[in-house]
């Protein structure tokens, strides 16, 4: 039964180690797409809502937005409360991989 029990919590920690990389990794990934690489495009704000899950006191939540390159729709968090649905807004995005992307921060 102890043997079970340690398989079990090294998966459960080998599972929340590996996620912590993958979401870090993603996130080194788009914050540094080779400028070679980045290409911009129009997105639209859809009616997808995404909770900020560490705020117990407030609820607010932010869109996500939309945008197709080469005929396929991607879709990511707008992390903005002050978009709306419908509104337009510039996104960049690495060529090879259109999946790394966030919105331009306008302060560029």
């Amino acid at each position: 039964m102890n043997k079970i029990k340690d398989i079990f919590w090294l998966t459960v920690g080998a599972a929340v180690f590996g996620s912590f990389i993958y979401v870090m990794g993603k996130r080194f990934l788009i914050n540094h797409i080779p400028k070679d690489n980045i290409r911009y495009v129009k997105a639209v704000i859809i009616n997808v809502k995404n909770w900020d899950p560490n705020d117990r006191v407030h609820s607010d939540y932010h869109y996500s937005y939309s945008f197709t390159v080469d005929g396929k729709t991607y879709v990511n968090d707008s992390n903005d409360p002050s978009f709306k649905v419908g509104d337009s807004i510039e996104i960049e995005y690495n060529k090879n991989y259109p999946s790394l992307n966030k919105p331009v921060d306008p302060k560029e």
